[in-house]
């Protein structure tokens, strides 16, 4: 049950994941938020899911035919725990979203962000592309989730269900707020507007603090293990 708990707690962070703050961010100030998260989500639930199997049952093959995995685990945690870090230090300066009325010094600091929203505001199929695109590779937590996921040894059914359940947590930002919108539309815009409002001032600490949590905790599982 322990390794259950980890794994739900290694989603939350994945809920942090810099590129689904930006979207969210992006989404939220445009005319037509609810199209994009829709479309957003189809597209990334849909790649975080097919490449997240692919990767659970590739570990389970991988942990059955050979004996060496157990002791390269040390140095996948250690690895992914720097590069958490470097991670953190990258976003750390950088804005996740430009804003229009930055100077084009700052603007150019926040060329892929900017890209992202051109994207985006092209409507739907660009932004289920994008979807696509930004979730076919996993994040550093959701990395280690499925590397746990796979190591439980579950049933196939469960396996599958573990996985998509991992991911409906990692995308709680763009669920919730197109849950509002279905069932109370009036309050979903007040609480969005609000919520687009504290995320803008706090998505740039929330993403930087996860990821140096994340390092630190994999370099010190990893170095446990080693020792």
């Amino acid at each position: 049950m322990g390794d259950v708990f980890e794994i739900i707690a290694l989603a939350v962070l994945a809920m942090f994941f810099p590129a689904l703050l930006a979207v969210v961010l992006i989404a939220l100030r445009s005319s037509r938020p609810q199209l994009l998260l829709a479309s957003f989500f189809a597209g990334g639930f849909l790649a975080a899911n097919t490449v997240g199997l692919v990767i659970v049952f590739s570990l389970q093959d991988a942990s059955v035919d050979s004996s060496s995995s157990n002791s390269l685990d040390p140095i996948f945690y250690i690895v992914l725990g720097v590069l958490s870090l470097i991670a953190a230090w990258i976003v750390r300066d950088r804005k996740l979203l430009v804003k229009e009325e930055k100077s084009d010094e700052e603007a150019a600091k926040g060329a892929k962000p900017d890209r992202l929203t051109r994207a985006l505001d092209k409507g739907a199929p660009y932004a289920f592309i994008a979807g696509l695109l930004l979730c076919a590779l996993p994040g550093f937590s959701a990395l280690v989730g499925l590397k746990d996921i796979a190591q439980l040894g579950w049933s196939t059914a469960a396996t599958v269900a573990m996985v998509i359940g991992f991911f409906l947590i990692m995308f709680a930002f763009i669920e919730l707020p197109l849950v509002g919108f279905v069932f109370a539309p009036e309050q979903a815009t007040a609480k969005t507007i609000a919520f687009n409002s504290w995320l803008d001032r706090n998505a740039n600490r929330l993403a930087t603090g996860v990821l140096v949590l994340l390092g630190v905790l994999l370099i010190v599982r990893g170095v446990v293990q080693l020792f």
